[in-house]
């Protein structure tokens, strides 16, 4: 609730600026951009001896993207996006005689969007992608054997997102979203805000 309560916030904050821009024809071709935000990682790791460990780690995400947006009957948008970002804030941690570290490497991610033009120069949408990344995760247990357990293999899972983007100019906007990505020993979630550039 948390999450929905400052996208709401944001957005009406973004309306209010999409107001004072000058009347053009928007969301439509290719768009470059950079977004920066909030990001939390939740780890469940399993450690020799059958030891499981849970923890929750909140950093700082900076994303870069490009996309390209199809306007269709004035209202509608459809789009594809590729982006790049730091997969979060690294992980230690102890559980009893185990020892846990999580990086979760670089996050690579491909979607898809729709939208709907709700307002003069603002677009809601939600997304629908893959993300992939190259965790390394290392765990010791000094009562246990083998003692030591480390893994750093690609993992790939699904993205689902909302969010909104305003136009301020003929080439320029600001976006707002919220994410989530779920790999198989790692949820993602992320806020973030930027700017979009359009070509």
């Amino acid at each position: 609730m948390k999450h929905v309560s400052i996208l709401t916030v944001a957005i009406a904050s973004l309306s209010a600026l999409s107001a004072q821009a000058q009347t053009a024809n928007q969301f439509d071709g290719l768009a470059i951009g950079l977004q920066s935000g909030l990001h939390r990682n939740k780890a469940n790791v399993t450690a020799p001896g059958n030891v499981t460990f849970t923890d929750k780690q909140d950093g700082y995400a900076l994303r870069a993207f490009a996309g390209y947006d199809r306007q269709v009957a004035d209202k509608f948008v459809l789009g594809g996006e590729i982006g790049i970002s730091r997969g979060g804030p690294e992980t230690n941690g102890q559980l009893g005689t185990a020892n846990f570290s999580i990086d979760p490497g670089m996050m690579f991610d491909v979607s898809a969007r729709a939208g709907i033009v709700a307002a003069e120069r603002v677009l809601v949408y939600g997304r629908v992608g893959y993300a992939n990344s190259k965790p390394d995760f290392s765990a010791a247990n000094s009562t246990a054997t083998p003692s030591t357990f480390s893994r750093n293999k690609r993992d790939g899972g699904m993205l689902y997102g909302v969010g909104a983007e305003v136009a301020l100019a003929d080439s320029i906007g600001m976006r707002i979203e919220y994410r989530r990505t779920k790999f198989s020993e790692l949820k993602v979630r992320q806020f973030l805000i930027g700017a979009v550039v359009r070509f």
